[in-house]
């Protein structure tokens, strides 16, 4: 029997080795000034793939997939149908790209794909409920996508030493250019190579696993940037980051695509208040007052807040300008690290200064009566705010360069500010003193901290769970004795990053969806505005009245009849009226790996406290994707446990609420809470990786937990 075995291991690697050789063999050649590069299959490297799907060596995991991906890697080759192409020309009048490059401007057009084969084989072996092969799968193709990707940038160099020609730029959609472009890109490579490659009604690329960009043309023979750059990508899960520095599992999946572009700032629905109580009028004559602030990674919040009524007098949110560096932390880490750090906190202490100023002159408060600033947010953001070095972030063990309370003064913070803009009354003393709020760890910061102190954990005689739902999803458990925290990252598909019709909460996002009995959609708008996308919660809601009416099974599998165009929320396309709004198969897929992410960290968390949910007296919803967030259809589709939907309160911007409070009332209890806390590592849990492949399904509709 052993040597049976070994005789197939022996034969399969053969095989390999003999489908990488034969595979689509072609000369370099040239028509109508189209590459067709010679294109075989490339190595698939098992370290970066495992990496991804954030599995360590050594575990059991491990071991099981390492027997999945030997015999799914001559699947694979067998399948993919590789397509390499590229065609150098000019960018046409009335191009999606001209406002970004212009008319005319030399560029090549590059397209590159595995074929749809190896997708198909990754979706039946989900629909047969085999989830893990299929993510495996996908893992493995995204892979291939890279490496074949690598193989033509080699053919792109050649070509450039030959025509004396360098690479300005390399500007891929919807990040650096409109989704619009993708269209014609496709157009400028089309050939029999590539014409099984079509495009979704949001631009996307079908198959998934196809990748297209375009390069600039420079005269400049010495530079060559043609890779794929990490340092300034946006996408927040992008699958090109090899190694993501911050050690997360956001980087397991495609890049980051939000359907909705807006250029007002005020487009932005954010939470301020904790509990949207009504504002006041103008401060009473003569009254002190505090700022708060909350810095987050996109938005940035403040609130003016009388110090002896306690009336929120006025707030103001803005974007956090730092998003031209990246719009994730992992990119402003890299961007900090690489020499960019001073401008970053030049960009936040701006943001700042202008927010503080608005709130003073809009109420009529004079510099004098400003009596201190408080400040949180995460660890990232605090660290780029007083520049200290983020080097530390980024690598293990992942400690924070400074992570406790601090008291500093208002000149040696916002130090770029003139001595007349405090002569003349529009921004605090110089003395003022502004407090930074102490964070737990490099992963869970001053902004949950502030959160906690809001909820009055420290108080709490019974459990009490704190949940803030986002892109990363931080967590605590615990009462006045003890305190237990995590960080899980579940991707951009709450706030509508990485879906086919996806958008941030803006007016016309799709934010309630309920489904009659003629299986047609009900939906409702932010705004009550024409929908142009769905945002995360409008997701959530859609996904759970389909599993309600049997429209996706248990293991998130369509219906036959929207398997290939998706489930419609909106009527199809019209004359003049924008293409239909869809949940499509990757959806819900996308949906399955961030509440798995959520529920499998919230599991973890409770077997190491010790703590069971039956226990848990209340659970606080922190951030504007939980303020929204219907709970009931969220424990549907298993999110949350069923058993704490009744115990449940939005809370909104608790971070800004904490700020507030703490400057109201001060003491030593935020700092209390920080030094309390035990930080539970997911990524080295074997409990954290069995239970997010159990939470992947859906409940099942006869099970003890959706019974609860």
């Amino acid at each position: 029997m052993k040597r049976r075995k070994l005789n197939r291991k022996r034969w399969d690697r053969l095989r390999i080795k003999r489908v990488r050789k034969n595979v689509n063999k072609r000369n370099h050649n040239q028509r109508a000034g189209l590459y067709t590069p010679a294109v075989y299959h490339p190595e698939i490297r098992k370290e970066q793939v495992f990496r991804r799907m954030e599995c360590e060596k050594g575990s059991d995991v491990y071991r099981n997939l390492e027997k999945e991906f030997e015999e799914l890697l001559p699947v694979l080759y067998g399948l993919a149908e590789p397509t390499a192409v590229y065609r150098r020309g000019k960018i046409p009048e009335g191009s999606a790209a001209v406002q970004t490059l212009g008319a005319a401007a030399d560029v090549i057009y590059v397209l590159a794909g595995t074929g749809e084969r190896v997708s198909e084989e990754a979706d039946r072996l989900f629909a047969s409920g085999d989830c893990v092969k299929g993510l495996l799968l996908h893992a493995m193709a995204d892979e291939y996508l890279f490496r074949l990707d690598e193989q033509m940038q080699d053919e792109i160099l050649e070509y450039c030493r030959e025509e004396g020609i360098g690479i300005g730029e390399r500007l891929e959609a919807p990040v650096c250019l409109p989704a619009e472009f993708q269209k014609e890109l496709l157009e400028a490579v089309r050939c029999r190579e590539t014409e099984k490659i079509r495009l979704t009604k949001g631009y996307m690329f079908e198959p998934v696993k196809t990748m297209g960009y375009l390069l600039k043309v420079s005269p400049d023979q010495s530079r060559m940037r043609i890779r794929h750059d990490c340092n300034t990508c946006e996408a927040v899960n992008c699958r090109m980051k090899d190694k993501c520095i911050m050690n997360c599992a956001a980087c397991r999946r495609t890049d980051c695509r939000m359907r909705g572009q807006w250029k007002q700032e005020e487009d932005f629905d954010i939470v301020q208040e904790y509990e949207r109580r009504e504002q006041g009028g103008r401060a009473a004559s003569g009254e002190a007052c505090v700022i708060a602030a909350d810095i987050g990674t996109t938005t940035l919040v403040l609130q003016l807040v009388g110090a002896v009524s306690h009336e929120i007098l006025g707030s103001y949110s803005s974007i956090n300008h730092q998003r031209r560096f990246g719009a994730d932390v992992v990119s402003r880490i890299q961007a900090s690290v690489s020499g960019q750090g001073k401008a970053l906190a030049e960009s936040i202490r701006e943001d700042l200064r202008q927010g503080i100023q608005k709130l003073m002159e809009d109420q009529g408060v004079t510099a004098g009566r400003i009596s201190k600033i408080g400040i949180a947010g995460n660890t990232t953001m605090l660290h780029l705010l007083m520049e200290y070095p983020c080097r530390t972030l980024g690598t293990s063990p992942f400690r924070p360069y400074h992570n406790e309370l601090q008291v500093i003064k208002c000149r040696d913070l916002f130090r770029t500010t003139s001595e007349s803009s405090n002569q003349d009354g529009k921004f605090p003393p110089a003395d003022c003193p502004v407090i930074l709020l102490p964070g737990i760890s490099a992963f869970v910061g001053a902004d949950i901290t502030a959160g906690l102190y809001a909820c009055g954990i420290h108080e709490a005689k019974k459990p009490v769970l704190f949940l803030d739902l986002g892109t990363n999803g931080e967590m605590a458990i615990g009462t006045g004795e003890r305190l237990f925290v995590t960080s899980t990252a579940a991707g951009p598909a709450f706030e509508g990053g990485n879906i086919t019709c996806g958008t941030g909460s803006v007016p016309g996002a799709v934010c309630r969806v309920t489904i009659g009995p003629d299986r047609k959609a009900i939906i409702k708008t932010i705004g009550d505005r024409p929908p142009i996308g769905i945002c995360g919660t409008g997701l959530i809601e859609g996904i759970a009245e389909l599993y309600r009416t049997g429209l996706i099974d248990e293991t998130g599998l369509l219906a036959p009849e929207y398997f290939e165009t998706g489930y419609p929320l909106t009527q199809e396309e019209q004359e003049g009226q924008p293409p239909s709004l869809v949940i499509t198969q990757n959806d819900i897929r996308e949906i399955q790996m961030a509440k798995a992410a959520i529920r499998a960290g919230l599991e973890t968390l409770t077997a190491v406290c010790t703590i069971p949910v039956e226990e848990i007296d209340a659970m606080y919803v922190a951030g504007g994707f939980g303020y929204r967030l219907d709970l009931g259809k969220a424990a549907a589709i298993g999110l949350i446990p069923p058993l704490l939907v009744s115990r449940a309160k939005a809370v909104g911007n608790s971070s800004l609420s904490g700020v507030t409070k703490y400057m109201l009332e001060a003491g030593s209890i935020p700092s209390h809470i920080a030094k309390q806390a035990r930080e539970v590592q997911l990524a080295d849990s074997e409990t954290f990786r069995q239970l997010y492949l159990t939470y992947m399904y859906f409940p099942g509709k006869n099970s003890r937990e959706s019974d609860q």
